[in-house]
C-alpha cells in the first residue's frame, strides 16, 4: 500500500510541475506560486505523515517479536522439577513452535517494510 502511494505522489508531483506558473485569462494574469506552494507543502506533510505511520508500524511489530522473544527465552530457560512440570513445558514448546511462523512472517514483513525507509 505505501510503495503504490509514494508511487501516486510522484507522478502527481511530476505532473504538478508541467503546470505553468503564470495563467493568463483575458487581459489578467494569475500567478500560480503560491497555490503550488501550497500543494507542494501539503504533499511533503502526507509524504512525513506517511512515513510517520510507517515507522510507528514497524516500532509496534518489533516490540510485539521482542515480547514474544523474551516470554519463550524465560519459559524455555527454566528446568521443569515435576512430571507436570515437563508436561506444562513440552505444551509450551509446542505453542511456540506455532508462533515461531507467525513471528518468521512477521519479521519478513518488517524488514520488506523497512526497505521503503
Amino acid at each position: 500500500m505505501f510503495l503504490k502511494l509514494t508511487k501516486y505522489m510522484t507522478v502527481i508531483y511530476l505532473l504538478w510541475g508541467f503546470f505553468f506558473s503564470q495563467i493568463k485569462v483575458d487581459c489578467i494574469t494569475v500567478n500560480t506560486n503560491p497555490v503550488k506552494a501550497v500543494i507542494d507543502d501539503h504533499i511533503q506533510r502526507l509524504f512525513d505523515a506517511l512515513l510517520n505511520s510507517l515507522r510507528k508500524a514497524i516500532s509496534t511489530e518489533v516490540n510485539t517479536i521482542d515480547a514474544f522473544l523474551k516470554e519463550a527465552m524465560e519459559t524455555l530457560s527454566k528446568r521443569p522439577q515435576s512430571v507436570e512440570e515437563i508436561g506444562e513445558a513440552n505444551g509450551k514448546h509446542s505453542e511456540f513452535l506455532k508462533k515461531k511462523k507467525e513471528v518468521k512472517n512477521k519479521q519478513n514483513s518488517i524488514e520488506i517494510t523497512a526497505s521503503f525507509l
